[in-house]
C-alpha cells in the first residue's frame, strides 16, 4: 500500500513524500534535496513524527495518521524516539561546552589561581 503526502516546504512548492507499506516493512522516500541524497530529512521526520503542520494539504490529516500506524508497527517510532533523546542529550553537552570555554576564557583574561 503507498500513500502520499505533500509536505510544506520553504520554497513554497511542496514535495511529495512517498510511503510505501509492503510485506510488513515500510519505506520512506522525499523528493527534497536531503531526501534525494538518502539523508533523514525534516520531512519525512515530522511526517512520521504525526506533525499535521508540515502538511502542505490539510485534508491529508487522515493518510498522515494511517502512515503514523504504520511507522508504530514497525518500528520507527522508537527510532524516532532514541532520536529525540540523543539530540536532547548533544544539546545538553552543546550548553556545557559553552559554558566551559566561557569560563575558560574568563580565566585566561583575568586571571586563574590555584582553587579558583
Amino acid at each position: 500500500m503507498k500513500v502520499t503526502l505533500k509536505a510544506k516546504s520553504s520554497s513554497g512548492d511542496p514535495y511529495d513524500v512517498d510511503f510505501l507499506f509492503e510485506g510488513g516493512a515500510l519505506s520512506v522516500h522525499c523528493t527534497c534535496r536531503a531526501g534525494i541524497m538518502r539523508t533523514a530529512c525534516k520531512h519525512r521526520l515530522s511526517l512520521l513524527k504525526g506533525d499535521q503542520k508540515m502538511l502542505a494539504d490539510p485534508s491529508q490529516a487522515n493518510e498522515l495518521a494511517t502512515v503514523v500506524e504504520w511507522a508504530s508497527k514497525v518500528g520507527f517510532s522508537n527510532l524516532i524516539q532514541r532520536l529525540d533523546e540523543a539530540e536532547a542529550e548533544l544539546s545538553r553537552v552543546q550548553r556545557e561546552v559553552k559554558k566551559g570555554k566561557k569560563r575558560l576564557e574568563e580565566s585566561m583574561t583575568h586571571g586563574l589561581s590555584p582553587g579558583s
